[in-house]
């Protein structure tokens, strides 16, 4: 393969996604053909997770290689704050023609974060007849339903930027709710004929006060579980199909050996997990692990896994890394060619994902290590509640250990870990105004 000029980049992303809704990521019910080939000639990432668990500060980050705390936008409600440096405009300022099709979370900004092109296609939300309709069939057929939209516009650009570099980010509104699907997707999955998630009706020996929250507020929208995971598989494959599109016209083209190709989520999907569905401020997988897939040009460690953690703020650094760009300067995250390329390169001991409901002002962060998950939930009017898991031998977080005598060490060394690495990454004054207005001073972000 000629490496010598310059290579595009391609990201696909999803909102919403729990890891395990993927066939590469083991799922047997769930179809995804395009994806799992995606997999096959790429590199999967098996223990990604988010820096949010919140769509918005999630999406910055993956845009600008910062954590939320750093970045400003700390949750769901604030204003898109401005940023000194994000992907695509250092590719910009490098030649590259910039596009973001899709959802962005930040209609106000996103041209100011770099992309010369931005088209967000419909809104299903807007397009919800009521919140009784959630979950269902979409009326509307593959061209006109957000996914094949935001394909289509992915497609066109591509096609008339083939002859120079480009930078497109083709982000789906899917499978976040509503879970509304075309036909024949919205048919594709029988409900009695799908597994539930083994923890299913499951929320450990005692349940985080947001999920609490999350079940209570999500109780008499969504049907049963079973006809909610039959449709939000349906979405999934619906999606697999429109990025699927995507790649054959990529290949038709003769580019998918000049491009870096990037599958991630922003964050993931309870979906059913602990007894209920979308995602709140707690650490569960199901929320902040994410699906990360990366297919290097000429399709380089295709086939490979690596099970080193990593976080979706990786991405800004990797992908400059690769393309022979200057880094940015500050960026938090690191790049995973050293891991792409070894599958012994040595890992980061841990990651962090952070989350801040504002609409109950409970801050959650969240430790992952290759064994152990530990998430703490703290309030200016609650106890601190803290979960530790040992996800080597109960990876579905089905025993809090928290409370338990001989996994005391393991509960400091995390606690002490979350601690120092908050102190030592502080943050902006926008999330330290953010957070003391909720009642939260400093004294009270770590234990």
């Amino acid at each position: 393969m000629d490496d010598t000029g310059p290579l595009n980049i391609l990201v696909f992303a999803t909102d919403q996604h729990n890891a395990h809704a993927l066939g590469c990521y083991g799922n047997p019910d769930v179809q995804t053909p395009n994806l799992d080939r995606l997999a096959a000639e790429g590199i999967v990432f098996d223990n990604a997770i988010t820096p949010s668990g919140a769509c918005r500060p999630a999406k910055m980050s993956m845009l600008t290689g910062l954590h939320a705390r750093t970045h400003g936008l700390f949750d769901q409600q604030e204003d898109t704050p401005d940023v000194a440096h994000s992907l695509a405009a250092l590719c910009r300022n490098a030649g590259y023609k910039t596009a973001f099709f899709g959802k962005n979370h930040m209609p106000e900004k996103i041209r100011k974060l770099g992309f010369d092109t931005v088209d967000s296609g419909p809104k299903p939300l807007e397009e919800l007849p009521s919140q009784q309709d959630m979950v269902g069939r979409s009326p509307l057929p593959n061209e006109e339903h957000s996914a094949g939209v935001v394909a289509g516009d992915t497609i066109s650009f591509i096609e008339e930027h083939a002859d120079r570099p480009f930078c497109v980010f083709s982000s789906h509104f899917g499978p976040h709710q509503p879970i509304r699907p075309s036909e024949p997707w919205a048919s594709q999955y029988d409900p009695a004929g799908i597994s539930q998630p083994p923890n299913h009706q499951y929320a450990a020996n005692r349940m985080p006060s947001p999920l609490d929250f999350a079940t209570r507020k999500w109780a008499g929208i969504y049907p049963e579980p079973a006809i909610t995971l039959a449709a939000y598989y349906g979405l999934i494959s619906q999606i697999d199909f429109n990025i699927g599109r995507v790649l054959d016209r990529l290949e038709e083209l003769a580019l998918i050996d000049r491009t870096v190709i990037v599958f991630l989520s922003d964050h993931g999907e309870l979906m059913g997990e602990h007894g209920t569905w979308t995602k709140e401020a707690i650490g569960y997988e199901a929320v902040i692990r994410v699906p990360f897939i990366w297919r290097l040009p000429g399709a380089e460690r295709g086939g490979e896994r690596r099970a080193q953690l990593s976080n979706t703020i990786d991405m800004m650094p990797t992908l400059l890394d690769r393309l022979g760009l200057p880094p940015a300067p500050e960026v938090q995250g690191r790049s995973l060619l050293p891991v792409m390329r070894d599958p012994l390169h040595e890992g980061p001991a841990f990651e962090v994902s952070e989350v801040f409901g504002a609409h109950h002002g409970k801050f959650c962060s969240a430790l992952r290590t290759e064994k152990w998950k530990y998430f703490r939930i703290v309030s200016a009017t609650d106890p601190t509640e803290e979960f530790l898991f040992d996800l080597e031998n109960d990876p579905w977080e089905m025993r809090d250990l928290s409370t338990e005598a001989d996994c005391r060490a393991s509960l400091d060394q995390c606690r002490e870990q979350l601690d120092r690495w908050q102190r030592e990454t502080g943050m902006c004054g926008r999330t330290r105004k953010r957070l003391v207005a909720a009642g939260l001073e400093d004294a009270e972000l770590s234990s």
